[in-house]
């Protein structure tokens, strides 16, 4: 495949693309999280062979789709889910399922100017 048949792709035939392998990623990251860090090692060691640049040089510019905290739903694009207002790591589809999560998510939600305090 080169770069004119993807122009060729329609958009939203890339966003059921995009859709699924985002699906698959959340999946494999919940579900093993040990094998989601070697398959991302893997592929920043490839992509650091493709273009020479070592892993310390790089930074992580992917962009992914957020999962509702509680349900699990995507994004069905980029910016459509709110996250925590305290500590801005758990996205939601809406105010009903923040509300259903929010027993089990305020034990570990922690103010993100907190976490850097913690760093330091």
């Amino acid at each position: 495949m080169n770069v004119n048949s993807i122009r060729d792709v329609s958009d939203k035939t890339m966003l059921k693309v995009f859709k699924s392998t985002s699906e698959a990623k959340h999946a494999v990251r919940s579900l093993h999280p040990s094998l989601a860090k070697a398959m991302d090692d893997y592929v920043e060691s490839e992509t650091a062979k493709d273009f020479g640049t070592p892993k310390e040089e790089r930074r992580r510019t992917d962009v992914q789709l957020l999962a509702c905290g509680q349900c699990g739903k995507l994004e069905s694009s980029l910016g459509e889910f709110k996250t925590c207002n305290k500590c801005k790591q758990v996205a939601y589809c809406g105010p009903k399922c923040q509300q259903k999560h929010w027993k089990k998510h305020k034990k570990k939600c922690i103010p993100k100017d907190k976490k850097e305090d913690e760093l330091d």
